[in-house]
């Protein structure tokens, strides 16, 4: 397809050729700092591109140094603040095609073709390649298969969207019903959304404690899930939200299970993925944070027939609230 039905244009002035010219002598080959030189002069054209769209990245000299003295990145990597970051590419006028390397990214949205003039005056955003789509291409693609760029934003989430995503659900998910076998629109059986049995799911409930009454004290439990999807599209991560009940039939307590998981063929949750309980008035009653290659989350809690609690799924400056009853 074609890339973009008009040109994209952006000047490289003094500011980028100086970058390009710090960088590219920090280099311990002539040829590696050539490259250097022109893969900073790539990542400027995008950042300035997307400082006009008014979304933040980070141009840094020791950001992008640092991505310089890596061999497997030399200065092609863009960040974008608590969202990703993009590979850009540098073309020149006679090329037809280039070739991108899969690899192994963790925080990798894609990657941006940059076509440079013969002065280095001048480049010409072409086109962009999502990083899940890079397998399905030989590894040497064609520029006319390349996506439009309009596609880029596609896969970076909105500016007013990172600051936050609030209140998915406008009425309050009634907890209580579910032990009757009702339950709300999008929460669906956990094993419709995970790959593993709803039994695994079990947590310590007041079963496991000694009671009085353990003749009259059988529980019941049930589980729901829903994907959750931040708009973190960068790395492919949307996760599943699983709550789990469990109430004894002579009082008016639920145990609560809150557990996140990650779904499709992901192995881990998006890293400093944070999950907290707030009560009614908004305070903070319970939390935890995401670490490194975390493959789930869990809060267990009581409440009683009637309150109401939030859980806010955060991750950079974006949350979800979800609203619930007892």
């Amino acid at each position: 397809m074609n890339t973009t039905e008009i040109p994209l244009f952006v000047s490289l002035g003094k500011e980028a050729h100086n970058l390009a010219s710090q960088l590219a002598i920090e280099q311990s080959t002539l040829q590696k700092g050539k490259q250097v030189y022109l893969n900073t002069l790539a990542v400027y054209a995008v950042h300035t591109y997307l400082k006009w769209l008014e979304i933040e990245t980070d141009l840094s000299y020791r950001e992008i140094l640092q991505s310089s003295l890596a061999s497997a990145f030399d200065a092609k990597q863009l960040v974008i603040p608590d969202i990703g970051k993009l590979e850009c590419h540098p073309i020149l006028p006679e090329q037809t095609n280039l070739t991108l390397y899969p690899g192994i990214h963790t925080d990798l949205m894609g990657f941006v073709v940059i076509k440079l003039d013969e002065h280095l005056n001048k480049a010409e955003l072409l086109g962009f390649v999502p990083l899940l789509e890079v397998c399905k291409f030989p590894q040497k693609i064609a520029i006319a298969n390349l996506q439009p760029l309009d596609n880029l934003l596609d896969w970076i989430p909105d500016i007013f969207d990172r600051v936050t995503v609030s209140n998915l659900n406008i009425t309050p998910v009634n907890l209580s019903r579910w032990l009757d076998n009702v339950f709300d629109a999008g929460w669906l059986c956990v094993e419709d959304l995970l790959s593993f049995p709803a039994d695994n799911l079990a947590f310590r409930t007041r079963s496991n404690h000694p009671s009085n009454n353990q003749g009259n004290s059988e529980e019941e439990s049930v589980s729901r899930g829903k994907i959750i999807d931040l708009g973190v599209k960068l790395a492919n991560h949307p996760f599943a939200l699983i709550v789990t009940l469990a109430s004894a039939n002579q009082d008016e307590e639920i145990d609560i299970c809150l557990r996140v998981y990650p779904t499709s063929n992901q192995m881990y949750l998006p890293q400093n993925l944070q999950l907290r309980v707030l009560d009614e008035t908004g305070n903070s009653c319970i939390e935890m944070s995401g670490r490194e290659e975390e493959n789930w989350m869990r809060l267990e809690f009581t409440g009683k027939l009637g309150e109401r609690f939030q859980i806010n799924l955060t991750l950079g400056n974006t949350t979800i609230t979800e609203e619930f009853i007892i």
